[in-house]
């Protein structure tokens, strides 16, 4: 998905979900050991900085920075208990 359709997936989802912030991303990233990742790609966040977004490479362990129209990975966050891995 791009940004834009990450985005609205998670808003559409019931109970309140939306895309993480950079910080929460990597928080689940390198202290959760619950969530399945996909170790080959970048994941979306919320956060963007000059209209490009800030995800995570999950190949690298880096974060990666991408135009809003490329297709990465994205997770939905509603809490620090409740997660869904799109």
């Amino acid at each position: 998905f791009d940004w834009y359709k990450a985005n609205i997936a998670c808003s559409k989802t019931d109970g309140g979900w939306y895309l993480p912030s950079i910080t929460q991303l990597l928080g689940l990233f390198y202290f959760n050991s619950d969530t399945s990742w996909n170790r080959s790609t970048d994941y979306w966040s919320d956060t963007l900085i000059s209209g490009r977004g800030f995800g995570l490479n999950t190949k690298l362990g880096i974060l990666s920075f991408d135009m809003l129209r490329d297709e990465d990975h994205f997770i939905c966050v509603r809490d620090k208990n409740s997660l869904a891995s799109l």
